[in-house]
């Protein structure tokens, strides 16, 4: 699972972004993802504010990184829900097993 989350990291190229192009949070709130892949060297932080649609994020930043930056939150965000999904849906007993009663 973790080699699968630094390979989508490291596919997205997202060390070499530069977030001071993308507009600073307002009071529509915060969005922020920070990545550590191991040592100090390879350790990134953004920030930017929350959009509500994609052409509002198209319209913010011109170099695409921004738009990467969502899809890949996105996709973190639905990796997590469902592991705990999945989680919660595992029972440790067979069915039928009187464990459960």
């Amino acid at each position: 699972m973790v080699g699968e989350v630094r390979k989508q990291i490291m596919n997205t190229k997202v060390m070499d972004w530069d977030d001071s192009v993308w507009p600073d949070a307002d009071e529509n709130g915060l969005q922020e993802l920070e990545v550590s892949l191991g040592d100090e060297d390879n350790h990134v932080s953004f920030r930017t504010s929350i959009f509500g649609t994609s052409t509002e994020i198209k319209e913010a930043c011109e170099d695409g990184t921004l738009q990467q930056f969502h899809y890949l939150a996105d996709d973190m965000r639905d990796m997590v829900f469902g592991l705990i999904r999945l989680h919660y849906q595992m029972s440790p007993y067979p069915k039928g097993s009187t464990l459960m009663r």
